[in-house]
């Protein structure tokens, strides 16, 4: 999936997506903080186009299926008990053909957290 959005963004001409993340006491909040086109540097809203339909035949949406893997970037429990904040960048044309995801995120104390990856595919 993650290969399929990359190739999205890019016809979109999409070079940044920032999101912000925001996590305790078991639920989590990924907010969408900013969209940067390559030809135009004022920020933009993420477009609502559908991706492609699910097993089920519900239509799956860009924003949804991004957010969601903006989500799961992150390594440790961002969400639970003290959780966790940060921001998370999506870049779609650094890699070859995959999205770079560069986190930057922080964890509260008391927490079982890794640090997150400096890029994921």
């Amino acid at each position: 999936m993650a290969e399929r959005l990359g190739a999205i963004l890019r016809a979109l001409q999409i070079t940044e997506i920032e999101y912000s993340l925001s996590g305790g006491g078991d639920s989590g909040e990924t907010t969408l903080e900013r969209v940067t086109y390559r030809n135009d540097p004022l920020a933009h809203d993420l477009p609502d186009i559908p991706i492609f339909i699910g097993d089920r035949g519900e239509i799956r949406h860009l924003p949804e299926l991004l957010g969601n893997i903006v989500a799961d970037a992150p390594e440790g429990d961002w969400v639970n008990n003290e959780g966790g904040y940060g921001s998370v960048y999506v870049r779609p044309f650094e890699g070859e053909e995959a999205l770079t995801i560069d986190c930057d995120m922080s964890y509260r104390e008391d927490g079982d957290y890794p640090s997150c990856p400096a890029s994921s595919p």
